[in-house]
């Protein structure tokens, strides 16, 4: 039973984060852009150099929370189901043609 609700979590948070990002859905044209200064956090997390800028993709973000629920006890984060959404946003983040483009040339800066 914990694989199926591992499974089922796993297509959950595939398709939560498929409604989100850029290509996916009507969602993200409705976040704020939010930018200070060089650093930008809405709705992606980006660093903004002189002539790159270094792009921090959600599947980063969601493997350094993954890791972080293997090696200690984050209360919610420590469920299987939770485990399950991480997995599947960083499948989702995964399948981006540009998932591995993490600094970013200032011809390809995009918001």
């Amino acid at each position: 039973m914990n694989y199926l609700s591992f499974l089922v979590s796993v297509f959950l948070g595939y398709l939560l984060n498929r409604s989100i990002s850029k290509s996916g859905g009507k969602i993200n044209k409705r976040l704020p852009h939010i930018r200070i200064k060089f650093l930008q956090i809405g709705p992606v997390l980006k660093i903004h150099f002189k002539n790159r800028s270094l792009h921090i993709h959600h599947w980063i973000t969601y493997s350094l929370i993954l890791i972080v629920t293997f090696t200690t006890n984050t209360y919610i984060l420590d469920t299987l189901f939770s485990k399950g959404l991480l997995v599947g946003g960083i499948l989702q983040g995964l399948t981006f043609p540009d998932w591995k483009n993490i600094i970013v040339g200032k011809d390809n800066i995009k918001n």
